[in-house]
């Protein structure tokens, strides 16, 4: 028999409508299940998960990074009872030297005392510990039959649960960007693949690179999806007799784009997701940011658009990604043209693609790309 309770508390999805709720309801409770039914019991209640336990730290630390949380934390588990609660309450309070803000909510109306008689309860035997301003919440959850009382809460990342809202690939290019929008896509609940086109020999020399260790960093919120990976060499090839060089970084977007788009086919994910922000780069200008889009097919999902630098290096830092973004890498930027066209026609780049004969590079990267399983990253 368990000893201990975890309570999981519900994010954004809570505000659906009745049969969309149930349904991420069941979703995060299901990965609840699935990441701690070697160690606790998970059980499903109107408004939280509760998980009963012996080791109430290691389902928090697997639990704290799931996306569709908005917190969790250690409760203790009572009768609902006005004196139970109170006592419970006061021994914990006063096993510790800090100060409280209480919360406290009934499931139902048909409780025979109130909020208010549990708070003035409470206040009345330690004044000196309660603060309506305090940073450390004691929340309180009166229930028909059990009381949880959770004293300090830690914040979840929020969103919608693992794989509720469809699948993306990620354009990824381990620069600071994509991996923070991988991680805004996770967090709505889209399972994640990568597309990454590197400029090694073989792909066996990403292994210790930081490409790797992002997926590592980013499976902590538990996606796993794919890793695809692609060479560089072939639309390397099909530039070499570009005259109009400033238009080679837009083309090379458009290989990127079209491949990204073949893979989703292939491999029936519904959308691409970029790391791209408004006039950041010349190629995401609004105008190259239609050309570069024009004639795919699936969704493009750019979640930094109206971010600037600043404000994704901040995020970068509080996901713990930027540290990881800035190691040396053999990046395929290097080998851009420096003077990159701003503004661009589709007309004229779908010329040059067919001069260069774009498509057929494209089937070629399709040909040989080679699939990862992101799980395998993560146990070896």
């Amino acid at each position: 028999m368990y000893n201990e309770t975890v309570s999981v508390h519900f994010a954004e999805f809570w505000t659906k409508t009745e049969k969309k709720r149930d349904y991420y309801k069941r979703k995060l409770f299901n990965k609840i299940f699935e990441l701690t039914k070697d160690i606790a019991y998970a059980e499903l209640l109107y408004d939280r998960v509760i998980v009963k336990t012996d080791k109430p730290s290691d389902v928090i630390e697997r639990l704290r990074y799931i996306p569709g949380i908005s917190w969790l934390g250690r409760s203790l588990e009572v009768k609902t009872d006005l004196d139970a609660i109170v006592k419970t309450a006061l021994d914990y309070i006063n096993s510790s030297n800090e100060r409280f803000r209480l919360n406290i909510s009934r499931s139902e109306k048909s409780i025979p005392f109130t909020s208010k008689d549990i708070y003035d309860a409470i206040y009345s035997k330690a004044r000196d510990r309660i603060d309506k301003g305090s940073s450390n919440v004691m929340k309180i959850r009166v229930m028909k039959d059990l009381t949880y009382i959770t004293p300090n809460r830690i914040l979840g990342i929020g969103g919608f649960p693992p794989d509720s809202n469809g699948s993306a690939l990620v354009l990824f290019s381990g620069g600071i960007d994509s991996p923070v929008a991988s991680y805004m896509a996770i967090k709505k609940g889209l399972k994640i693949n990568y597309l990454h086109v590197h400029a090694f020999p073989s792909s066996d020399y990403i292994v210790d690179t930081k490409i790797f260790k992002l997926m590592k960093h980013l499976s902590r919120y538990n996606n796993r999806g794919r890793l695809f990976l692609a060479s560089f060499k072939d639309f390397q090839r099909s530039v070499l007799l570009l005259k109009e060089r400033k238009y080679e970084t837009l083309l090379f977007k458009r290989f990127l784009y079209k491949l990204a788009d073949r893979i989703a086919e292939r491999y029936k994910i519904e959308s691409l997701v970029t790391g791209e922000s408004i006039s950041q780069v010349s190629s995401q200008t609004i105008s190259n940011l239609r050309t570069t889009e024009y004639g795919i097919d699936r969704l493009i999902i750019r979640p930094l658009i109206g971010l600037n630098k600043e404000e994704i290096i901040k995020m970068a830092r509080e996901i713990g990604t930027y540290e990881l973004s800035i190691e040396k890498y053999k990046d395929v930027c290097v080998f851009y043209y420096k003077h990159a066209a701003t503004r661009s026609h589709i007309e004229k780049i779908l010329d040059i693609e067919r001069s260069i004969d774009l498509d057929a590079a494209v089937e070629r990267a399709f040909n040989s790309i080679e699939v990862i399983d992101i799980s395998s990253l993560t146990n070896s």
